[in-house]
Order: structure tokens, then C-alpha cells, then sequence
């Protein structure tokens, strides 16, 4: 769901005036281009000394009482009610039916009855719901904790499913451009806690992410970093641009200025507002999510709130700030759930709903921890950023294929690095900072140290853009001359189902079949076009049978049918295994007519990969120094694997083995057992991926 169905209400609370803070419900049903401008119903909620005034319930004809104490509630008793509580209570409930009749009175409750049952949900069979955005305009009643709103029955305005309510302040009039697309998603998670922290418990919701994260694949970019000093973040923040800033840890008040900030480093002043500002508002977050002990709270919730404000007020589209001290565990739940939502393609309003409505079920204490992410919208939800989800046809049909299936237990290792660079070279639509493009990327290592796998992961970033994929497995059997290269890249494997092994456009290849047989028959092929398709005969290539210029005009042909095929859509080609290559075949035909153009951009946007093992690189003129008389490669991106160190060993097979064992306390058992298996007595120590496939055994028997 895009939220392009839904009918959009805007309620307006405050500023506060004479008579109190202002009610101004605005409703966009799709008729009036102007809608924004007048009030569809209004009223007014009474200025207190505590927020809000006691309320009469309509349903007893008394007032809203705090069930434990028996005090009639005001706002600010409200919203100390639910910070000191620790779990569900009936409390809530009576606090969210005081706070939705505060807000829905007289013509906006009538308004609001009339538009529940004309637009009754956006899920099917129904095809129209309510999206309900609340700015709310006066400082002391923006603190309330307004997510416990109930209407009907015990229903949760904010975890009910049939609409979706948020916070914001989104002016319709005055909509700017929207935001460049911009792929893959980039989140910066910065951890402020100590290890051990108990109040925070940073590694619950670390473990969630990475584990969302993993399963989002390509379709996000994450990088941690922990207890930075404010240098470093600020170096790390400038370098990678983060569509997400991600903060885990305090809200501390800095003892020389007063002012609060969020820690960073143990020994250094807080990151205050002042320098959150400085440092990130040349290129704000389009998200910030700032998971702070008392981060928007109180009782120091005006000045606590200015962090979530800092963020809002240098162009950060929405922030999501906590109202309470949310546990780990809460926290985990929460944070994952909300970016599992956006991989499935929701819209940011609905993914904070549905991360509300996960943690809301999580067996336990603080079932009202559902309730302490403040979520607030600059613009509308679905212009925060693009879906994530791509809708590719190659996409699905890689994925179930089988070499993906094999791959897919490969890729559990770190190198993200390496993975970016990777992605920056073949894909045209990825957006890495510090990362440019290039026609050409070489991929280098020992052998079963996961090139192949690095590649495969870089193909399916490029299939979730319909690209065009050629994958050429050159090992053989034989060793192959440069025109079975070229026939290979032409037809693919016919006997492999995988869509990257498929032929290439065959009406693109005519002329270079018709040259191709003229040549090989010892003949100068016509200048003119073939009329209809021609078939390559098949024939060999004998240097003492066929004319001097044979090799170079048969390059010269296919390259024009190459690119022919390569542009609509861009084809990403790989060569791996090159090893499988006659040496002088590569070096006197292959380099410099067909990799060295590819590289230069002359078959542009043809983007080729090239996989071959450390030791043969140097031979086939594709080492870092090139020995004469080869020449140079053209510029080019490097990607060179080495085996993993004893060091990190626990965190990639840990990583590995995520899937099978979700649970992080057993699988640290599992992967203790397998190393002292392995590396029994064994300090310093290094290893391949090739080795999982072992443990995994060793885990299986």
C-alpha cells in the first residue's frame, strides 16, 4: 500500500489563544484542490495550569479518573501515568478515551464519525481508508502522549488497522520537490552506550537489526559505528550520507552549557543540539530514529524533545523519538519490525504502525512500550523516501534459481567494503558515496575465497533494476580460444534454465554471424546488412585458413552487436574463471579488443566483470603492475578477496548461521562448540568460506 487511496485528514491543535488551543480538522477527499484552506469542523480544547483540564466522560457522566488514584486525569497526570508505568493497565485505556474526547468534540467528532464510516479501511475488499496526521501546534500539549488515543470500544487510533495516525506537520501548499530517488537505502547506526549498559541493552536491538538488515539484502546499506568520538561520527556522517541516521544509547544534559545531547563517548561532552545542527544539516537524514533514554520525556521533556526538534527543524523529513526509557527487547522488536515493513514495501506511516503493533503483542513485561515511539512527519509518509521494493520479474526468477540457492549460504560474510564496490561498478542505479562507476571491475583472490560468490551478490542488485545479465563460467574442462569466449557470451548455457545464462538478443547478432561465416570460410564479408536472421554455421577458427584482418574484423562485428544487445536494458556482463582462457588467446585478441574498449566506455553502458585468481592475474595482463609489453588496463574498479583471520571467525559464522538459529545466546553455544572442533590449540589461524560448508555439516549430522 503507497497511501495513494487514502483520504488525508490534518488536525490542528494550536497555537494556543485566548480562549484556549484551537481544533481545525482539514480533509482532503479528493474533490477540492483547496481543501487545505478551510476548516472542515473546528473546536477548542481549554487552556490548564496542567495541559489539559479534567474531562467529563460521556459514557458516565463523570470525569476521566486515574483508576489507581482516583484523581481526575489532567494532561499532565496522563502523561506521568505512563511513564511511570511498567507494563499494560487498564490506566491506559481510560487515558486514551480522555485524550481522544479532548481532541474529537462537537462538529470534529461528528466530522470524524461521518468520514470512519464513508472510508472504513484501506486493506481489501474495501479500497478507500483515513490517514490522520495530528500537528499539534502548542508546546505543552505536544508532549501527551497522544499515540494512547482510543475511540470506539477500546480502539487504538494508533494500532488500529483499518487506518493509520501519525504525527506531522505537512503544509499541502507548500509541497517542494521531492526527494532524488536514491538506491540502496543507507542507514547509519550509531551506538551510544557502554557495553553491559543495562539500561539500554544496545545489543537486543543491534541483533535485531543486523538480522533485518540481512534479510532486506540489497535493498539497504548499513554501517555501525560505536561510541564514536564526535570527530570521527562527523567524518563517518559526511563520507556516507545516510538516508537514515539510527541513534541507540543516553540523552544527557551537558554540564557547562545546560544543554541536553545525545552521549557518544565516554569522557567527551554531549552531543548537544547545537553541534547535532552544525554537523549534520549541510545533508540532513531524510529519517532519524533516536531510540535515547528520555529522549523526548519527561520531566525533562520540553528541553529533551528539542533533540527530536533539532532534527525537525534542519529538514529532516520524519523523526521518531521515545517518550519513556523502552527496554532492549522493546526497542528490537520495534526497530526491526519497522524496516522489515519498509522492505515489504509500506509506506513509513505504516511501517511505524506496524513495529507499534508487533511490540504491542510481545509476550512479557512492557506491553505499553508500544506507546513510547513518538513518530513525526515533515511531508507525507510516502514522500519520505521511494519504496524499497522493486516488482522485478528477474528479480524472482533469480532468486529461485538454483545457483542462487547455492550462493546464498556464501554471502553471509562481512566485506562490505567489498560488496560496495562491487555494487558501485555494475549497477548504474546504485548510489554509493566515495564509490564512482566503471565500465570494468576485475575481481581477484586464491581460489574458493568467494569471488564468485561476491558476484553473484552484485548480480542480483543489478536484477532488481531489470538489467540485463550475462553470466560466462570459462573453467571448462578445456581451455578455450578466443572465439568460443565470444560464442559463449553470445549464447549463454541452452542447457541451464538460470535466467543470467540465457542468449543474447539474437537479431542483434545477424551481422556478426553473417562476417563470422564469411571469415572462417576464408572470405571478406559484404559491408551491407543481412536481409533476415543469419545462423552462426558453427565453423572453426584456423589462423592458416582465413583472411589476415579475420581476428580484428570479427571484433570489430561483435562489438557492434554487443552493444546493440547491451543497451536496452543495460547488459552486465562476467567472465569468471578466466583461467579456463588460452593465456595468448586472452592477451593478443580478448584484452585489447574487446575488455579494453568495454573498460575505456566505447559499448557504453555495457558494464563487464572479469573474476580470475590472484596467481594468473599478473599473466593475463589484469595484475595491479602489468609486466611488458602488455599495456596498462584502462581505469578500471579493483576488488581483491583474501582469506578471513582468526578474528573473525565467531562474527561471520555467527552471521552464517542467523537463518538457521535466530536466537543469538544459541548460536554463540554453537559457534564456541565449532570452533574448538576446528581450531582446537590453534592461535593465529586463517580460513575460507569454503570452510562453512563443513561446519554446516559438522551442525547437521
Amino acid at each position: 500500500m503507497d497511501g495513494a487511496g487514502m483520504k488525508t485528514l490534518i488536525l490542528h491543535i494550536g497555537p494556543k489563544r485566548e480562549a484556549g488551543h484551537p481544533v481545525a480538522l482539514f480533509v482532503n477527499e479528493g474533490t477540492d484542490p483547496r481543501w487545505f484552506e478551510t476548516p472542515r469542523a473546528e473546536a477548542v480544547i481549554a487552556e490548564h495550569p496542567d495541559f489539559t483540564a479534567p474531562l467529563v466522560d460521556p459514557g458516565s457522566s463523570g470525569f476521566f479518573k486515574d483508576p489507581d488514584s482516583g484523581e481526575p486525569l489532567t494532561g499532565r497526570l496522563a502523561l506521568e501515568r505512563l511513564l511511570a508505568l511498567e507494563d499494560e493497565s487498564p490506566t491506559l485505556e481510560v487515558i486514551g478515551q480522555y485524550l481522544f474526547h479532548l481532541m474529537f468534540q462537537g462538529q470534529v467528532l461528528a466530522e470524524w464519525n461521518r468520514l470512519r464510516a464513508a472510508y472504513p479501511r484501506e486493506d481489501p475488499p474495501h479500497s478507500e481508508g483515513l490517514r490522520l496526521i495530528l500537528d499539534i501546534r502548542s508546546r505543552e500539549l505536544e508532549q501527551l502522549p497522544w499515540e494512547l488515543l482510543t475511540g470506539d470500544g477500546p480502539r487504538r487510533l494508533f494500532l488500529d488497522p483499518t487506518l493509520v495516525a501519525v504525527r506531522g506537520s505537512v503544509d499541502p501548499s507548500r509541497r517542494g520537490p521531492a526527494p532524488k530517488p536514491e538506491w540502496p537505502l543507507r542507514v547509519l547506526v550509531v551506538v551510544g552506550d557502554e557495553a553491559g549498559d543495562k539500561r539500554i541493552e544496545a545489543s537486543w536491538e543491534l541483533e535485531a537489526l543486523e538480522a533485518a538488515f540481512h534479510e532486506m539484502r540489497h535493498m539497504v546499506d548499513h554501517e555501525v559505528l560505536h561510541t564514536p568520538s564526535r570527530t570521527a561520527l562527523r567524518k563517518a556522517y559526511e563520507g556516507y550520507r545516510p538516508h537514515v541516521f539510527h541513534f541507540i544509547g543516553h540523552g544527557l544534559e551537558d554540564v557547562g552549557t545546560g544543554r541536553i545531547g545525545l552521549h557518544l563517548l565516554k569522557g567527551e561532552p554531549p552531543w548537544t543540539v547545537d553541534l547535532i545542527t552544525t554537523d549534520l544539516s549541510q545533508a540532513p537524514p531524510r529519517l532519524a530514529i533516536l531510540n535515547a533514554c528520555y529522549s523526548a520525556d519527561m520531566p525533562e521533556a520540553e528541553r529533551l524533545w528539542s533533540l527530536a526538534q533539532a532534527f525537525r527543524q534542519f529538514g529532516t523529513a520524519a523523526v521518531v523519538g521515545m517518550r519513556g526509557e523502552v527496554p532492549g527487547p522493546a526497542a528490537a522488536t520495534f526497530s526491526a519490525e519497522l524496516y522489515k515493513a519498509l522492505a515489504a514495501g509500506a509506506t513509513l506511516d505504516r511501517a511505524v504502525q506496524k513495529a507499534r503493533t508487533e511490540t504491542s503483542v510481545q509476550p512479557g513485561p512492557g506491553k505499553r512500550d508500544w506507546a513510547l515511539p513518538a513518530a513525526w512527519f515533515g511531508v507525507l509518509p510516502e514522500e519520505v523516501f521511494p519504496s524499497l521494493v522493486s516488482g522485478s520479474r528477474l528479480l524472482t526468477e533469480f532468486r529461485e534459481s538454483d545457483e542462487y540457492k547455492h550462493f546464498l549460504l556464501s554471502d553471509f560474510v562481512d566485506r562490505k567494503q567489498e560488496r560496495r564496490q562491487v555494487m558501485g561498478s555494475v549497477e548504474p542505479a546504485a548510489v554509493i558515496p566515495s564509490i564512482s562507476a566503471s565500465h570494468l571491475l576485475v575481481v581477484t583472490g586464491p581460489s574458493e575465497v568467494g569471488k564468485t560468490a561476491l558476484i553473484y551478490w552484485g548480480l542480483e542488485g543489478c536484477a532488481h533494476h531489470e538489467r540485463r545479465l550475462a553470466y560466462v563460467d570459462l573453467k571448462g574442462g578445456v581451455t578455450t580460444g578466443f572465439l568460443e569466449v565470444l560464442r559463449a557470451i553470445r549464447d549463454g548455457d541452452p542447457g541451464d534454465p538460470s535466467p543470467i545464462k540465457q542468449p543474447l538478443p539474437p537479431e542483434a547478432f545477424s551481422t556478426f554471424n553473417r562476417d563470422l561465416n564469411f571469415l572462417l570460410r576464408g572470405q571478406q564479408p559484404p559491408d551491407t546488412k543481412p536481409e533476415g536472421h543469419v545462423e552462426d554455421e558453427g565453423l572453426p577458427f584456423k589462423a592458416d585458413n582465413v583472411p589476415e584482418n579475420a581476428p580484428r574484423r570479427i571484433f570489430e562485428s561483435f562489438r557492434a552487436a554487443l552493444k546493440d544487445a547491451g543497451q536496452r536494458p543495460p547488459l552486465v556482463l562476467v567472465l569468471d574463471n578466466l583461467r579456463g582462457v588460452f593465456v595468448e588467446d586472452f592477451k593478443r585478441y580478448l584484452r585489447p579488443w574487446l575488455i579494453d574498449p568495454i573498460a575505456r566506455g566505447e559499448l557504453a553502458p555495457i558494464r563487464l566483470v572479469l573474476a580470475v585468481r590472484d596467481t594468473e592475474a599478473p599473466e593475463l595482463g589484469l595484475g595491479e603492475r602489468v609486466l611488458p609489453p602488455m599495456k596498462p588496463l584502462p581505469p578500471h574498479r579493483r576488488v581483491t578477496l583474501s582469506p578471513f583471520s582468526s578474528g573473525d571467525f565467531h562474527k561471520f559464522v555467527s552471521d552464517f548461521l542467523r537463518r538457521r538459529y535466530p536466537d543469538a545466546q544459541e548460536r554463540e553455544v554453537i559457534v564456541r562448540t565449532l570452533h574448538k572442533m576446528k581450531f582446537r590449540g590453534q592461535g593465529q589461524y586463517v580460513w575460507k568460506p569454503s570452510l562453512l560448508k563443513t561446519l554446516l555439516s559438522l551442525i547437521e549430522a
